[in-house]
């Protein structure tokens, strides 16, 4: 349900044009700046969290056992290993906003 719920900004037609329109117009209205954010964030949320829960157990456990606490261990250890992730979801940005104009 929870992949439904991110999956519906992909195709609400208003949101979708709204974002093909802006990136022609140089001047955007506030709310259209924020539904623009909105619909562009999504992906980078989707695939930064897959990154986060494929890390591998046992360098969770390593990081725990050195005495890290959860935000220690998110920025030094989660957060590097996900980053090939997170350069997709920056890459499928960039494709997407180019595939809008």
């Amino acid at each position: 349900m929870e992949h439904l719920t991110l999956d519906m900004s992909f195709f609400f037609p208003p949101v979708r044009d709204l974002v093909g329109r802006a990136s022609i117009l140089k001047d955007v209205p506030p709310s259209a700046a924020g539904a623009i954010i909105l619909y562009a964030i999504v992906p980078v949320i989707r695939l930064t969290n897959l990154g986060i829960r494929l890390v591998d157990q046992s360098v969770i456990e390593a990081a725990n056992a050195y005495g890290m606490d959860s935000r220690q261990r998110l920025i030094g250890v989660e957060i590097p290993l996900a980053l090939p992730n997170i350069m997709a979801s920056a890459l499928y940005l960039s494709m997407a906003s180019r595939a809008n104009r």
